[in-house]
């Protein structure tokens, strides 16, 4: 391997990323395009330097396991800051889920693995506006909260509803 090997990894790596990253943008979620890009960036370029100047495990061969189980970790603690509870109600969950899986995503083309990294890439990117449960369809609100929320007499309720009331 070269070191334009691991940079062709990571560069497909934050391709994937930013894909992945691109939808948690256009929904205004926290972690968005260039927070998600960056993330399967570094651990691509993390995997492929463990890969490349690694110690040799045997007959010339590096393990990178350590490395994967530092960035797993370390993601982890990432993921455990972007979780809020506020009051009933747990928010950040899909945020940290999705820069773990996008971290997993990085490892994979950072390992040199293209083929799976692009079908997670896909799997994650065709199953991110597949929720059973429908967001707030209000364009000039944008909150996107579940319409359960909206409807169950939640004190969390999106902007128009809090708005329409006032003037009403």
């Amino acid at each position: 391997m070269t070191e334009w090997d691991i940079f062709a990894r990571a560069c497909a790596a934050i391709v994937a990323g930013g894909l992945i990253g691109l939808e948690r943008a256009y929904r205004g979620r926290a972690a968005g395009m260039r927070t998600n890009a960056l993330v399967a960036f570094g651990a691509a370029l993390l995997v492929g330097v463990a890969e490349y100047a690694g110690p040799p495990l045997d007959a010339g061969n590096r393990d990178p396991t350590r490395v994967i189980q530092g960035i797993v970790t370390g993601i982890g603690f990432l993921g455990a800051g972007v979780i809020v509870k506020e009051g009933f109600s747990v928010r950040g969950l899909t945020t940290a889920a999705s820069v773990w899986v996008v971290s997993a995503i990085g490892i994979l083309f950072g390992a040199g693995l293209y083929r799976v990294g692009a079908a997670a890439t896909a799997i994650v990117w065709l199953r991110r506006g597949s929720s059973p449960v429908r967001s707030c369809s209000n364009t000039s609100c944008g909150c996107g909260r579940p319409t359960a929320a909206l409807h169950a007499g939640s004190s969390a309720r999106c902007a128009s509803s809090r708005t329409s009331r006032a003037s009403g």
